[in-house]
């Protein structure tokens, strides 16, 4: 997520990411009209195995604070913004967070200036009275900085947060099967150390934690392993230098995870990465990027079930994104370009995204460009696709807080804010509107119209027997990479074509064509 301001308009939108074209299906406003002066929490949002949503927003300056929540289903669309009763909590809102496993539960934590609260969110239900997790006897006593919250694919959770009194990491955990919260326990020590933590919590239970420790001299990163069944492991340290190192870190259903940082020598910064193998360990520290006068900065890190990982980070120098892929058994496979310097102001990258099959999303904030948001894609018979810009964004003034997710099958949730003067009385009068906005990537597309229809197939024939130099060839025809268009490369579009005709329209989104112009003929 990207860091949090006071004033914005945020939308959602809904996608399908590992496929060729980029349709517009609904926009649906949740929120809208928002006074500055109430002060709108940037979003947070889940989405579950099927397709289904849960975004959450808080008003930080009402007293007591107000929570808003929206549900996406896949068969009725957006539902109407509901207000949390937090009433029986009696304290303000901060700093919500949203989680969602494959099978709709859903977890919300917040913090209050005297608390921590959580509430949980059934499938088929509502969200369920808030819990509270831990509290203080005065304002700002037990005040949380960032909460990271995961849930695994029972519906267990685990939070973790950090405090400025205490100077100390806390977890929580969640059972839902008896919903509760347990005791909060002290995971590692901080010191002076004010940088975010990094949580990642596998489908099976399993998590690891990184934190920083600082003591006016050296900083030395952490990590932690949760067990589930047994609880958090001892901390490790992973990497000590004299500067900062901004970690992420990801876990996959086998346990093995990928932690990414980075270390600076003025002028240069270098960019590490290091796996963890269950059973083995914390595995040596890899340079990624080593002495680099670009200054590699906030890097993200991605994991697939294969081992398979995506390391992706811009540069503080020249306003580049980078990335380096990671393929099991063969390693780093070094780094690689995916937006050149000289096009934009200096960006900021939201996690990326890799599925099973080695496909690849990247989304990135350029701060300046004719898209607010621009998003990449790695496809592994084709390699890296054209940069592609989400114009639906930024239509009512400057786009901030990103966030979203995205689930096994590529369904992905997009969710932020916008910032607009409404110049009544005066200019310098800003309101807040909160607005979902979904789309679609529907593979075989061809002629990114938004189906997959006769004037699809057209374009496919024109292609098809040509190869890469030849006038009639379509890039986007080659499914298998190997340069020309030929029956296999039939056989993957007539799957897209048939899988199209099946799926029913998108609530709101446009109606399918014709039978007639779904039949390919003989």
């Amino acid at each position: 997520m990207l860091k949090r301001t006071k004033r914005g308009v945020w939308g959602i939108g809904l996608a399908v990411l590992f496929a060729t074209s980029v349709q517009a299906v609904t926009v649906e406003v949740l929120d809208e009209g928002i006074s500055n002066s109430l002060a709108l929490g940037a979003p947070t949002v889940g989405i579950d195995g099927i397709g289904n949503a849960l975004a959450a927003w808080e008003y930080q300056f009402t007293d007591p604070g107000e929570l808003y929540t929206a549900r996406y289903d896949t068969t009725g669309g957006w539902g109407p913004k509901a207000l949390l009763d937090t009433s029986a909590i009696g304290d303000r809102v901060f700093l919500s967070v949203v989680a969602v496993n494959e099978n709709g539960i859903g977890l919300l934590a917040w913090t209050g200036q005297k608390g921590i609260y959580a509430s949980t969110f059934l499938p088929g239900g509502s969200w369920q009275p808030p819990q509270v997790i831990a509290s203080g006897d005065t304002p700002f006593s037990t005040f949380a900085t960032h909460l990271q919250l995961g849930i695994d694919s029972a519906g267990n959770g685990v939070l973790v947060w950090d405090t400025e009194l205490e100077l100390q990491v806390f977890s929580s955990q969640y059972n839902f099967s008896t919903d509760t919260w347990t005791l909060p326990e002290v995971i590692g020590d901080r010191r002076f150390a004010r940088s975010a933590l990094s949580l990642a919590v596998s489908p099976g239970g399993n998590a690891v934690l990184l934190w920083e420790h600082w003591n006016f001299i050296l900083w030395t990163l952490y990590a932690s392993s949760f067990i589930a069944g047994q609880g958090w492991q001892a901390p490790e340290v992973v990497y000590t230098s004299n500067f900062g190192h901004r970690p992420h870190v990801t876990i996959n259903d086998g346990g093995e995870a990928v932690a990414v940082w980075v270390d600076s020598v003025f002028p240069n910064t270098s960019l590490y990465a290091a796996r963890f193998i269950p059973g083995q360990g914390w595995q040596p520290t890899e340079g990624l990027s080593v002495n680099n006068p670009n200054r590699p900065a906030d890097p993200k890190v991605a994991l697939n079930s294969s081992g398979n990982a995506i390391v992706v980070w811009r540069h503080a120098f020249d306003f580049s994104i980078a990335a380096d892929r990671y393929i099991a058994g063969d390693g780093w496979q070094g780094v690689e370009v995916l937006k050149p310097l000289g096009t934009g102001g200096d960006p900021t990258v939201l996690r990326p995204h890799i599925d099973d099959q080695g496909n690849i999303v990247v989304l990135w904030d350029p701060t300046l460009g004719a898209a607010e948001i621009e998003m990449k894609r790695f496809d592994p018979s084709q390699g890296w696709l054209d940069t592609e810009g989400l114009l639906f964004m930024g239509n009512k003034g400057p786009v901030s807080d990103v966030d979203f997710a995205i689930n096994a099958s590529g369904k992905s949730v997009i969710v932020w804010r916008e910032a607009y003067d409404i110049c009544d009385p005066l200019c310098g009068t800003f309101r807040d509107i909160l607005t979902a906005y979904g789309f679609v990537i529907i593979a075989g597309d061809l002629d990114r119209d938004g189906d997959v229809d006769r004037a699809d197939r057209d374009i496919f024939v024109g292609s098809l027997l040509s190869c890469t130099g030849d006038e009639s060839f379509v890039a986007e025809t080659d499914y298998n990479g190997n340069g020309c268009t030929d029956f296999d490369d039939y056989l993957t579009w007539y799957r897209f074509f048939k899988a199209f005709a099946a799926t029913p329209p998108s609530p709101g989104g446009p109606p399918r064509p014709a039978k007639k112009e779904l039949t390919w003929p003989r």
